[in-house]
């Protein structure tokens, strides 16, 4: 009997499949602006490896209908209490920038609940939350400025950032995210019973290999980097890579009678196949 059984799937998990599944789930929490539907993509090319159930924020997609979120401590409870019944059977986290961010604060929540720990952690694309982050503030930007954040950190086609329509409905969704990010007090670091596996882009100025290394701070099961040609949005540049390194890691962890990570290490650029 699985935890569909006797829960229905909240509104922060709207592609959480009814029926059992043979494969981990791993849950996919988004970057700042985006929605479920980015990581959806994803599942045909780890169909074999896990289930992707991505996390659905407020006030995009299927939670159109309500209010953004303005309170990453209001956010992170609702999460944790959404996905704590899942924790029974494994299960991973992924987070990429923001998601990452959210993931980690999430995981924190699920530990003093006293849920199991996921298999592994996927980090991308930012630092870890106890870092600085140079007090960089978004959000207050005007919206021409904000929309050229979005296009130095790319990701975002030329004909979005200069349609009107963007500036109407998307602008608000990063904007409310940015100011999730830059708002709240970072924790100290707590060492999570979870090992973690770091991805960063090599041309990503704003998360260089150094900061991200930091992520061994919040683990006591083992962190390692892997770098990836490409820059913020290095999953969308080399994306067939980065779905092998998710591959190739699960695969690993199934194999494994234990999973741990010794020590730090970090990992050469990872190519993508032509």
């Amino acid at each position: 009997m699985t935890p569909m059984d006797h829960h229905t799937a909240p509104p922060c998990l709207p592609h959480m499949p009814a029926e059992p599944i043979r494969t981990p789930r791993m849950f996919c929490f988004p970057f700042a602006g985006s929605s479920s539907e980015y990581y959806r993509q994803w599942q045909p090319g780890l169909a074999a490896s896990v289930r992707i159930c991505p996390v659905e924020l407020p006030g995009r997609a299927s939670r159109h209908g309500e209010p953004l979120a303005s309170d990453m401590a209001a956010l992170v409870v609702e999460l944790a209490q959404a996905l704590l019944p899942f924790t029974s059977e494994p299960y991973l986290f992924f987070g990429h920038s923001l998601g990452s961010s959210v993931a980690t604060l999430v995981l924190r929540e699920l530990t003093r609940r006293g849920a199991p720990p996921p298999r592994l952690f996927f980090a991308s694309g930012r630092f870890p939350i106890h870092l600085p982050h140079g007090g960089r503030t978004c959000h207050t930007l005007d919206d021409q400025a904000l929309i050229e954040e979005i296009r130095r950190l790319g990701g975002t086609p030329e004909e979005v950032l200069t349609d009107p329509i963007f500036t109407r409905f998307f602008l608000p969704i990063v904007r409310a995210d940015f100011r999730l990010l830059e708002t709240f007090a970072p924790p100290e670091p707590e060492p999570l019973d979870a090992p973690i596996e770091v991805f960063g882009g090599v041309q990503d100025e704003d998360s260089p290999p150094w900061a991200m290394e930091r992520w061994a701070d919040w683990t006591s099961a083992g962190c390692r980097v892997r770098l990836f040609h490409g820059g913020h949005f290095f999953i969308d540049q080399n994306r067939e890579g980065v779905l092998a390194a998710i591959k190739d890691r699960t695969h690993a962890m199934c194999a494994a009678t234990s999973d741990t990570l010794p020590g730090r290490t970090t990992a050469r650029p990872a190519e993508t196949k032509a």
